[in-house]
């Protein structure tokens, strides 16, 4: 279940019953977290100053949170992290995803900054990021990783046979994307990907009436379409 990344639409309408399971689940946790009731106004409170983009507010409400060792305080770090990561630094990010380990939404938090090392064409951290991507359920980190590998002259059978791959990811894909336009591109200006290819995403995404995605395509013909 993919949850709380602003690029894909739908997943806040899931919010509230998150919470919901998960500060129930808080308060059968008893003796074990003592100050868990006290902070469940913060956490609702920090949901609200990320809805609303306050980064200051959002900022001290997750420090109020890790300072009361509130369970749910890694979703309030992860909300934040969503309202800076076009700013963001490397470092931060290793060190936010140091701090929560292996939780859920430590991976979640991956998954957008995978994405947006594939937007800033960091390839090396991209590659270096994606292998602790547990999850990996992302189409389009997928078309991402396949450029990296493209980009930073991987051979072809490190990537396991590389136009297959992207063929398979480019054709699978549901909509039009930053990555996987990306990727489409630079592998058919390289020849991996073929005129045949392209023609035969063009008429998938005829039929399955994607107009951005039609776009995309046809940009590549050019004068050939």
């Amino acid at each position: 279940m993919r949850l709380w990344t602003s690029a894909r639409v739908g997943r806040a309408a899931w919010a509230p019953r998150v919470l919901t399971l998960a500060l129930a689940a808080c308060g059968l946790m008893g003796a074990a977290a003592p100050s868990a009731h006290a902070a469940d106004g913060g956490i609702m409170d920090a949901r609200e100053a990320w809805r609303v983009k306050d980064k200051a507010r959002l900022t001290a409400l997750r420090d109020a949170l890790v300072a009361d060792r509130h369970p749910l305080a890694p979703w309030a770090d992860h909300w934040l992290m969503q309202l800076r990561m076009g700013e963001v630094s490397v470092a931060e990010v290793d060190d936010y995803l140091a701090r929560w380990g292996t939780a859920y939404v430590a991976d979640r938090t991956r998954n957008d900054w995978l994405l947006e090392l594939g937007r800033r064409r960091d390839w090396a951290n991209f590659l270096r990021v994606q292998s602790g991507f547990r999850m990996n359920d992302d189409r389009e980190v997928q078309c991402y990783s396949l450029l990296a590998r493209k980009q930073l002259g991987q051979p072809m059978e490190a990537a396991g046979d590389l136009r297959e791959q992207a063929r398979q990811a480019w054709l699978a894909q549901k909509d039009a994307d930053v990555g996987c336009d990306a990727m489409a591109q630079a592998l058919f200006s390289a020849g991996v990907l073929t005129q045949a290819d392209v023609w035969r995403k063009l008429r998938i995404v005829l039929d399955n009436g994607q107009p951005r995605a039609v776009t995309q395509v046809a940009r590549m013909l050019g004068d050939n379409s």
